[in-house]
This record gives C-alpha cells, sequence and structure tokens, in this order.
C-alpha cells in the first residue's frame, strides 16, 4: 500500500462543525476519528475552560464572546442603562429604587435646602459670621442687626439673694429660702456667714442634705460654694442661723447655670 506524506493532502483554512480529526490514543488503542465537537469539549477541560454552557451571559459561543459581554454590560451580564434623574421634580416623583439622582440635581436639591433653613416658626435663619464670631441670621442679607452668636459658654441666671443682720446679744439671724427648678442645669449657692457665737448651714435637694464644693473658715466667719445639679422640678432648700454676742450678718446668693 502507498504511503501519503500529510502535508500533500489538500489544507484547509476553516474546520466546520461535523469534521472528523485522526487522533492517535494516548491509551494505545491506535489511531482514530474524532469529531470536531469532542475535540473541542476535550481541549477545554485540558485548559480548565469549564463547560461553556454553564455560562451566565447571553453569549456562549466562546469564553472571549462571554467576556466582552461582561465588559460592555458591566459584569452583570446585561447592558442595561442606569436611569438617571435630571432634575428636583423627577427625584421627588420617583418610587423605583434602581434609578439614580443625577449630580446637578442633587446640587440644585442641597442649595434649595441650605437657603430655606428654619424654626418651628417659620423664621428662617442662615449661617454667618460677624467679626469673626460664628452664629445666625434671620435676614438673607446678613445684617448686623438680625445676627445671633452661637453661644460660647453657660447662661447664668440670678434667682435670688437674702441677707440677715443682726446687733443684739443672743439673737438668731437666719435665712430661709426654697427654690424649685424650672428647668435642667446648676444651681449654684453662695453662703458667707459671719459670727461669733454658732452656726448651722443646710442646703438640700430633694430633701437629701448637699455638701459645699468649696469652703473657706476664718476666725469669725466662713464662706462657702454648692454647685448642684438638678432636674426641672427638682426642689432646693436653703437654711442658715447664727448666733452671736455682737454685730452679725448673714448673707445668701444663688444663681441658675443653664445646660
Amino acid at each position: 500500500m502507498a504511503k501519503y506524506d500529510i502535508t500533500q493532502l489538500e489544507q484547509a483554512t476553516t474546520v466546520p462543525a461535523g469534521s472528523l480529526h485522526l487522533v492517535e490514543m494516548g491509551d494505545g488503542s491506535g489511531t482514530k476519528a474524532v469529531t470536531q465537537e469532542i475535540l473541542i469539549n476535550e481541549t477545554g477541560k485540558a485548559l480548565k475552560v469549564g463547560d461553556l454552557t454553564e455560562l451566565q451571559t447571553e453569549e456562549k459561543t466562546s469564553l472571549v464572546a462571554a467576556i466582552n459581554e461582561a465588559a460592555q454590560s458591566g459584569g452583570g451580564g446585561t447592558s442595561a442603562e442606569v436611569d438617571i434623574l435630571d432634575t428636583k421634580e423627577e427625584i421627588e416623583a420617583n418610587t423605583e429604587p434602581e434609578k439614580a439622582a443625577g449630580a446637578l440635581a442633587v446640587k440644585d436639591m442641597l442649595t434649595e435646602l441650605n437657603d430655606n433653613l428654619q424654626f418651628p416658626d417659620g423664621v428662617k435663619f442662615y449661617p454667618d459670621v460677624q467679626n469673626g464670631v460664628r452664629g445666625y441670621n434671620t435676614d438673607a442679607a446678613r445684617g448686623a442687626d438680625t445676627f445671633y452668636p452661637f453661644k460660647s459658654g453657660a447662661d447664668i441666671k440670678h434667682i435670688a439673694s437674702g441677707i440677715s443682720r443682726k446687733a443684739t446679744t443672743n439673737d438668731v439671724a437666719s435665712i430661709s429660702k426654697t427654690h424649685a427648678a424650672d428647668e435642667d442645669g446648676t444651681i449654684m449657692v453662695f453662703c458667707s456667714i459671719m459670727y461669733t457665737g454658732s452656726k448651722s448651714e443646710s442646703i438640700t435637694l430633694n430633701g437629701s442634705k448637699k455638701s459645699p464644693s468649696f469652703t473657706e473658715s476664718a476666725s469669725r466667719s466662713s464662706i462657702s460654694l454648692y454647685k448642684i445639679p438638678v432636674k426641672k422640678g427638682d426642689n432646693i432648700k436653703i437654711a442658715l442661723s447664727a448666733t452671736n454676742t455682737a454685730n452679725y450678718e448673714i448673707f445668701v446668693a444663688y444663681f441658675m447655670e443653664m445646660i
């Protein structure tokens, strides 16, 4: 039988489906005919490409085509476009979560929001700086007369004071004050007693006696300062007295430091 050199056979530039290939079997079973489809499938397994039919893309004819589809659709396997809402009205009317607000529409909404800040009573206010002090203004023109600076510290409100003087021997000077806190904050009580005999000092919060935050005594005199945190409705009671053999004086003053 004549032998043929494979290079003398007619050469093809494409391999259509259904074509047969001569393959020398690796298991020693000889040369056999293998279809184009089986050869492609077996080659894919050897390269660990996997089964193309399991691709989640629409395109499954080749791995390159599937990758290109994924790249064009943003990796999600579809080519759906994002729906951009370009106006404030479109954003306010939208009820679909997959839509996105456009950058210019968001900018317009933020500008409108900043220009329409207002208190519950309807008075508008505008962030402002006057002479280096930050605060707010109730006029869009930001005039000096409508500027309100932010509070830089606690407000102190005088509540009441009292004084008792005596000039007779063994007479009792006394002061008794009560106060119901009308807001949260700190009650500050300042007491001063001049005496030569005996003295008594009692500050209570809702019936519980409090100790002074600061006290100092000298010959025939004492001063003390109380700082007592309170809630609205708490009751403070102040009771001071002294008995002496000469002129003497008791003084008290108390203030509210608001939060």
